[in-house]
């Protein structure tokens, strides 16, 4: 109804924005349904964040389906 009461002038303007939203829509669009916000990381499998030599290593995850976690303490800097 919003597009039929336009004139023309301000329907082609409407039809050009339109556009733009659909482009940008697609360019971010994932084909896998797997999607990430910025500075986000997207991930279709398994990750794997180690620490070493006493560093700190962390992420944060959303799940959608199980999860499987490791023991953080093996390996040789094990904490004694």
């Amino acid at each position: 109804m919003l597009l039929d009461s336009l004139a023309d002038a301000e329907l082609r303007t409407a039809a050009d924005e339109l556009a733009q939203v659909i482009r940008l829509a697609a360019h971010h669009a994932s084909p896998t349904g797997i999607s990430a916000d910025d500075h986000g990381m997207a991930v279709g499998g398994d990750v794997s964040i180690n620490a070493e030599s006493g560093s700190l290593a962390g992420g944060v995850v959303t799940v959608e389906g199980g999860i499987e976690l490791a023991n953080p303490f093996e390996g040789p800097s094990r904490p004694q």
